[in-house]
């Protein structure tokens, strides 16, 4: 390539940047979310892959809040 060619191309800058926020004490997953897991696979005998799909997070997830048998705030 020429150093015209490279002069003409813009350079690439994203439109949005990702806004970083702090934790800073707020839980990942809240309460009501978390009842609902357990409430999903203890009563309702569902699955971790299928409690992850209907309330659209990771299986990971899933499995992490059922491994706390208390919330904890």
């Amino acid at each position: 390539m020429n150093g015209a060619m490279l002069e003409a191309v813009p350079p690439v800058v994203p439109e949005t940047v990702p806004e970083v926020t702090s934790l800073g004490g707020v839980p990942m997953v809240r309460e009501e979310s978390w009842r609902e897991v357990h409430r999903l696979f203890h009563v309702e005998r569902r699955s971790k892959a299928d409690i992850a799909r209907l309330l659209a997070v990771d299986r990971k997830t899933v499995r992490s809040i059922l491994r706390t048998a208390v919330w904890r705030s």
